[in-house]
């Protein structure tokens, strides 16, 4: 995942799996130790630690994001298939008002299947330029989303366009 590719619904469950495996949270730290609970009180469960001599803090930096990944990682797994969800459900909505705008749009002004074309197209540039911009380029579906999906360096260099 280090190459800005999405995550796979494969890898987003091999995510969760481990998570789930994992000592129950929340989790805190002490200074480069980590254990279960919300803060640290005598008695809590040690998880482990993070102990590097030599570092100006001796690691409390990585124990400090290790106890919080605990309740961040599932959390934003969560994030991740909810946005995954309503993306889905956009993708289906505006396949719906394509088809009753091609429809409402034939029987009303009698246009062919060519203008109708042109008139997604224009209402999909209203909508977002980048995409009306990339369409006009020649680039397919496929590739403006794979395209939009990346960071926008990524999009820069490929497109060479600067506002991307």
């Amino acid at each position: 995942m280090t190459d800005h590719t999405p995550p796979t619904t494969q890898q987003l469950d091999d995510i969760e799996q481990r998570a789930n495996a994992a000592t129950p949270g929340p989790w805190c730290t002490d200074s480069w130790e980590i254990y279960q609970g919300a803060e640290f009180e005598a008695g809590a469960e040690w998880i482990g630690e993070t102990c590097r001599s030599g570092e100006m803090d001796d690691g409390r930096a990585d124990a400090e994001f290790v106890a919080h990944a605990r309740t961040d990682v599932p959390a934003l797994l969560a994030e991740v298939r909810r946005l995954r969800a309503v993306l889905d459900r956009t993708r289906a909505l505006a396949l719906l008002e394509a088809a009753d705008f091609l429809r409402d749009t034939h029987h009303q002004y009698g246009m062919n299947v060519q203008e109708i074309g042109t008139a997604l197209r224009n209402a999909a540039d209203d909508a977002d330029p980048m995409v009306g911009s990339l369409a006009r380029d020649g680039f397919g579906l496929d590739e403006i989303a794979d395209m939009l999906s990346r960071p926008v360096v990524s999009a820069v260099v490929e497109t060479g366009e600067a506002n991307a």
